[in-house]
């Protein structure tokens, strides 16, 4: 189609792509995304006639007698529009084949549609959103006489309403309601249906009868694959058993200016070391009420290097006086600001913060278990979020939050959950 976002626009000179822009939503990287187009078997357009249409025009994909009852069509290209120049594929083939095309669509991460052509033009248009917590249902251009008249034999109009209007409003409903009415509509299995997935079934088709290949695939993108982080231990002298955070970057330092020269420090976190250690410590706080580590928690520390494109995961744990590393080479670069140098030590922080903590608790607040204490930077400002977790054997919990500048120390929110 020629002017969807990004797959699927229409024609400027046709539509009115300011509305039309809004139908269907922005295609983005997802586990599974379904193209595919639907029209029924007709006796006046035998195979025959049928193929050599398809082959006397610019299409560009595979045509599949998915039933008894339906053809599908599914282009090797997606619908942008500098793939169609000619038109948009449902459009044509409505004119091509004489009757109405159901374009189905379904993104398990994002939403499922369906759109009906006739003649040339887009008569419905269907979109279900997935939400976070709900469904956003759009059929205010939605035409059910169409749908109706594209029904099976046999199957009555109200099999479609639990797949076209579910009555649980969450997203795992639409999910299942997309490919339930797949199945009203006996369209077959086309969850996996579409540009990105039909080159991988073509040698399993070749020998099918009636499928017309029409075209090649285009060439697969090298499949480019990130090397697995490595992982490396090495014992390490501490100045002592409680360590501040700067204590801590003070140990690192040397290893991470030696990895890279222009290593930026993105990420601070003092407590339980559990990502980094083969053995969890059952018993918290890693972080003391002091701000400096206990005897089994330590320091976790994320650097980014510009010049290698690769990152670092180090930390420090004191009890066994080990320096655990990551080296990524993963190279996309960080959504976190890195941090500047002029940041409070652990220990200042937590002068400012224990006492807020003593006031917060109650005589029914349940023990300290945990104190994370995080350091990062948003919008050109250091911040530390100091955490304090509370927690009974029988998850009863408390929750104190206090984030504060980095640098003034001034506190900029204070966030309590029970």
């Amino acid at each position: 189609m020629t002017a969807r976002v990004p797959c699927n626009v229409f024609r400027q000179d046709t539509y009115d792509t300011a509305v039309i822009n809004e139908r269907l939503p922005a295609r983005t990287t997802m586990s599974e995304f379904s193209e595919s187009l639907h029209f029924r078997r007709t006796p006046w357009l035998p195979d025959d006639a049928l193929h050599d249409a398809l082959r006397a025009s610019t299409l560009t994909g595979a045509l599949l007698p998915l039933s008894d009852s339906w053809h599908a069509f599914v282009p090797f290209e997606t619908y942008a529009p500098e793939n169609n120049p000619d038109g948009d594929i449902g459009a044509r083939l409505s004119l091509m084949v004489g009757a109405p095309v159901l374009e189905y669509h379904f993104a398990e991460d994002v939403y499922w549609a369906v759109l009906i052509w006739s003649e040339g033009e887009l008569v419905s248009v269907y979109t279900c959103r997935f939400l976070s917590r709900s469904l956003r249902i759009d059929d205010s251009e939605h035409d059910p006489q169409w749908l109706e008249a594209l029904l099976p034999e046999g199957t009555s109009a109200d099999a479609l309403a639990p797949a076209l209007y579910p009555a649980k409003r969450k997203g795992d409903a639409g999910r299942a309601a997309g490919k339930r009415f797949a199945e009203v509509m006996q369209l077959g299995n086309v969850e996996w249906l579409g540009p990105t997935t039909i080159a991988d079934r073509l040698d399993d088709m070749a020998d099918s009868t009636g499928v017309l290949v029409l075209g090649s695939p285009p060439p697969a993108e090298p499949v480019v694959r990130t090397p697995k982080p490595v992982r490396s231990r090495a014992t390490v002298e501490l100045p002592g058993k409680a360590l501040t955070a700067r204590d801590a970057f003070a140990v690192l330092e040397p290893t991470v200016r030696a990895w890279a020269s222009d290593a930026k420090m993105i990420v601070l976190t003092g407590g339980v070391l559990d990502f980094a250690l083969d053995e969890r410590p059952t018993q918290g706080p890693w972080i003391g009420a002091d701000g400096r580590s206990t005897l089994n928690g330590g320091w976790w520390f994320l650097f980014r290097s510009a010049s290698r494109e690769q990152r670092l995961d180090i930390s420090l744990h004191v009890e066994s006086a080990q320096l655990i590393r990551v080296d990524d080479a993963y190279n996309s670069p960080s959504a976190v600001d890195a941090i500047t140098e002029h940041w409070m030590d652990s220990d200042a922080v937590a002068r400012i913060t224990e006492p807020m903590y003593v006031a917060w608790r109650t005589t029914d607040t349940p023990p300290l278990r945990d104190f994370v204490m995080k350091l990062i930077q948003r919008e050109r400002t250091p911040l530390w979020q100091v955490n304090y977790l509370c927690v009974q054997p029988w998850m009863m919990r408390r929750e104190l939050q206090v984030t504060m500048h980095a640098t003034t120390g001034e506190v900029i929110g204070v966030v309590s959950t029970n």
